[in-house]
């Protein structure tokens, strides 16, 4: 039986193609939508990729996508599980928007897998309720709470296998677990930050520091290579941060510039009294007020203190990736990718379009191992990791990943570990998983 070829029609619209000279190359964007033959419907999450290069993107819930392009890519590849899928000659048209309709493949054949759906492995089991997770080196640190007793720290391989358990019943006020750029491990309480180590496939606590030494030196640890480690400072506001690098031999800074809300930097003193409110946290005066107008005014006044501090005055999102010859910032306040030789000058700059995204989840996922970094995008309640192609900033479509509450994630030698709870409001039965990324 022959196959029918896929239905691609071009929508020819007064839209100039976007032109940018970058270090001598020339890029263009061009954007489509992508629906089925038949019945119309978008595609949500169809995979378009150029032939000549590793560079592509997918489409979002209304079926749409954008693409910056090389001028040396000639050839886009247009793809959906279960559809023909069809290529597009560049080099035969000069508009910048594509209105493409795939048909349906004949047979199972056809089809074509764009995103591996491989199966998710259970770690642990329901018994205990796993609070935060560390991976290092082929194990995982594991912070857990059986049911009806205290917390304690385990040490298991991927399989769920414990090597050693460490009861923490004198450990109060247990927050989280943190690995720094140098690789060091901590368990950070309410006023403390305890070190740990692993030695013959045991588990201790090897140092006890305060919390604020803690806050101060090791949490704004961004990135380390050979030569360089890299921190950021904040700014009081946390509306702006400064990130320098330090060589690890010689007293040597390097300064890479500041990243910076300028909106909420030039707001910030008119606004700061409704921050500080948010902070003291204090409403005594609310609890005394017997006039309703006064009553109406203070309640305005909490509900724009709120507002700022919960929505507008968050601190700066941005991300910091170092390798042994360029450092690179993702600015997703400014939605900028700027990269740097480790002297601190600036290479080149581009837009970083993915984190305007609605469907971005505005996670970065570093897998140590091999240095790639992830990202998440989510469409039609289902996830979608991708790898970012840092001299780019385009994404690269990793696969399918299907899991409701999800929490915590780390990539460690191609393998995506995550805590995935029940409905339960304490978020008991939160268990430990991973599945390979492929």
């Amino acid at each position: 039986m022959k196959k029918p070829y896929p239905i691609i029609m071009l929508v020819f619209l007064c839209v100039s193609i976007s032109t940018t000279v970058l270090n001598g190359q020339q890029n263009y964007w061009i954007s489509g939508k992508i629906s089925d033959a038949q019945t119309k419907e978008v595609l949500i999450a169809a995979t378009i990729s150029a032939k000549e290069k590793n560079i592509g993107t997918i489409s979002d819930h209304k079926g749409k996508f954008e693409l910056k392009i090389p001028k040396e890519v000639k050839t886009l590849v247009i793809s959906y599980i279960g559809y023909t899928s069809y290529e597009i000659d560049l080099s035969t048209f000069k508009k910048s928007f594509i209105n493409i309709r795939l048909s349906k493949a004949q047979n199972e054949f056809d089809q074509i897998t764009i995103f591996a759906k491989p199966p998710v492995v259970d770690i642990t089991e329901n018994d205990e309720t796993i609070k935060d997770f560390l991976v290092d080196d082929y194990k995982l640190i594991v912070l857990s709470k059986d049911i009806g007793n205290g917390y304690n720290l385990k040490l298991l391989d991927y399989e769920g296998y414990i090597f050693h358990k460490l009861p923490l019943k004198d450990i109060r006020h247990i927050e989280f677990l943190k690995t720094s750029c140098l690789g060091t491990h901590f368990l950070v309480t309410e006023h403390h930050a305890l070190q740990l180590q692993l030695h013959n496939d045991s588990i201790f606590i090897a140092h006890k520091e305060k919390r604020s030494h803690y806050d101060q030196f090791i949490k704004n640890c961004l990135d380390v290579n050979e030569d360089y480690i890299y921190v950021s400072n904040f700014s009081d506001s946390r509306q702006s941060a400064d990130i320098h690098g330090f060589n690890r031999n010689r007293p040597e800074k390097i300064v890479f510039g500041e990243i910076t809300d300028k909106i909420n930097v030039a707001n910030y003193q008119e606004d700061k009294p409704y921050l500080d409110f948010m902070e003291d946290g204090n409403t005594t005066d609310f609890s005394t007020i017997n006039d309703y107008d006064k009553l109406q005014d203070f309640y305005n006044f909490w509900e724009k203190a709120a507002l700022l501090a919960y929505n507008f005055y968050l601190p700066l999102d941005f991300y910091f990736h170092a390798d042994e010859d360029n450092v690179f910032v993702l600015d997703h306040e400014n939605h900028l990718l700027s990269q740097f030789n480790i002297t601190g000058k600036m290479v080149k700059q581009e837009p970083l379009e993915y984190s305007r995204d609605r469907s971005w989840s505005g996670k970065i996922l570093k897998d140590p191992k091999n240095e790639k970094l992830y990202t998440f995008l989510k469409f039609d309640r289902k996830n979608y990791l991708v790898n970012i192609d840092l001299p780019s900033g385009n994404l690269i479509p990793v696969m399918e990943f299907k899991a409701d509450f999800l929490e915590k994630m780390e990539v460690y030698d191609d393998k995506l570990f995550f805590t995935n709870s029940g409905i339960t409001e304490d978020k008991t039965e939160r268990i430990l998983r991973y599945v390979k990324v492929y």
